[in-house]
């Protein structure tokens, strides 16, 4: 969505919020829509942002302005639809900080810098999460930002789709959910040609996904749906093997994953699968020194720069 368009909803909200009474659409066109070159391409306009704006679930009734002519219409929101205030406790707002944290190289990260401004504004310096090492979300797929956007709106999704044997076929979707495993993002939708769910990675999608129609055109998927293929994905075999030397009694969750134990003095050298470098060098990288790479090289370069990225004060590649 542009940022035109963006603001344009906003305003028609704020608009319609601020109205002590139904407004007809030559006001509304007045105030919002001076771009529009002709009635025909207002009419379009306004339909479409009025139907964007439901589907988010913002409640635009259409009333009768004169009850002699039934043609005479004019719109508002329903009342009480806004929000109650919302509270939240320390602890509340020590996750809400971490959660912003995690999107600070995402896609979301102008939004979740936002959040945290309004919880600081608002008075709760709890917002800082004070955290020396906090979690990233890495969001470099291009298409993430659309297969959101088509997720929250709930619009059919067109996309062009590589498989591992380097076929490509166009897809329509119903998006439920994303799911991140291993370094990777998934979607998980309703396969609309083949009529059952399936996975899609983001990284084999070619060009940019398509959002189809107007928005809430689907159900919202349970979330045991997501869960079920994240479950999926955690049972696909490892690519790469790591050999790491672990302190002892230490890095049980290391520990619980490995394929291998060695039992030593000094340590114990297990071995434990992986599928990408990158992700895994972040989650060894926060045991610190209860761990050592032993091998391979690849991935005992990438903590080490991960740890000396985290000592400058720098962000990790």
């Amino acid at each position: 969505m542009s940022a035109r368009r963006t603001e344009r909803l906003l305003n028609l909200v704020f608009v319609l919020t601020n109205s002590q009474r139904a407004l007809p659409k030559s006001r509304l066109r007045e105030l919002l829509y001076q771009e529009s070159a002709s009635a025909e391409a207002f009419e379009r306009m306004f339909e479409r942002d009025k139907e964007e704006l439901r589907g988010m679930g913002v409640p635009i009734e259409t009333v009768s302005l004169d009850p002699l002519a039934d043609d005479d219409l004019g719109y508002r929101l329903a009342k009480n639809w806004q929000l109650p205030d919302i509270s939240f406790d320390v602890s509340e707002l020590a996750v809400l900080a971490v959660a912003a944290a995690a999107w600070n190289d995402g896609c979301l990260a102008p939004a979740a810098t936002t959040a945290l401004r309004k919880l600081e504004t608002a008075g709760d310096r709890s917002s800082d999460s004070g955290l020396p090492v906090v979690p990233r979300v890495a969001t470099a797929d291009p298409a993430f930002a659309a297969i959101l956007a088509a997720i929250n709106n709930r619009r059919e999704l067109h996309f062009d789709y590589r498989r591992a044997d380097a076929d490509v076929s166009s897809r329509r979707l119903h998006p439920f959910g994303l799911v991140q495993r291993h370094g990777r993002w998934y979607l998980v939708g309703l396969d609309l040609d083949k009529g059952e769910d399936r996975v899609f990675r983001l990284s084999r999608m070619v060009g940019e996904p398509r959002a189809i129609g107007v928005a809430g055109v689907f159900a919202t998927s349970p979330a045991v749906q997501l869960e079920r293929f994240a479950e999926d994905l955690n049972a696909e075999p490892h690519s790469e093997i790591a050999t790491l030397l672990v302190a002892p009694q230490l890095c049980q969750e290391l520990r619980r994953k490995a394929v291998a134990i060695r039992v030593g003095k000094a340590g114990d050298e297990i071995d434990v699968g992986y599928r990408d470098v990158r992700s895994f060098s972040a989650s060894l990288a926060s045991f610190g020194g209860a761990v050592t790479v032993m091998a391979p090289a690849a991935l005992r370069d990438a903590v080490v720069a991960r740890l000396v990225a985290v000592g400058a004060g720098t962000e990790p590649t």
